[in-house]
């Protein structure tokens, strides 16, 4: 099997290319890809990705959009949509919810199943980048502005 250096590749993909799956083999210094999640409708650049309870992968976007992606088929399953700038971070409550992150100043968090948004989440004044659940289940978030909010 050839070597391929992860960083290379991912400079090296065409546009049309949104995400790309690595399975670790061999220790943290080889990897494979193991599959590519395409949409060729939205040449958006993922930003944030998060596994989900039930296997599939979500994804933060530059489009303002989240993409819940089929990992075994490589399909899009649905697409969330909410916020008005760049999706930087996503997470996932203890009860399956999932949160993100943007640079519209807010967080929102979602019910994956039926794609809607349960609540807005508002306080920052700059742009959130970070995104985390406590062992407690509290969500805590970084933003540009300089805090930590819990």
């Amino acid at each position: 099997m050839n070597e391929i250096d992860p960083i290379q590749l991912i400079n090296d993909l065409p546009r049309e290319i949104t995400s790309t799956i690595f399975n670790y083999y061999e220790g943290a210094t080889k990897y494979r890809i193991f599959k590519t999640l395409e949409d060729y409708k939205n040449l958006a650049c993922y930003l944030s990705l998060v596994v989900l309870p039930d296997g599939t992968l979500a994804s933060g976007s530059d489009d303002y959009t989240i993409k819940i992606w089929d990992v075994k088929t490589g399909k899009r399953i649905k697409t969330l949509c909410g916020h008005t700038s760049w999706i930087r971070s996503l997470a996932v409550l203890s009860d399956g919810s999932l949160v993100s992150g943007s640079d519209d100043y807010t967080i929102k968090i979602w019910d994956v199943k039926t794609g809607k948004r349960i609540k807005t989440l508002n306080g920052h004044t700059r742009c959130i980048r970070s995104l985390v659940v406590l062992p407690d289940g509290t969500l805590a978030s970084g933003s540009h502005d300089n805090t930590i909010k819990i």
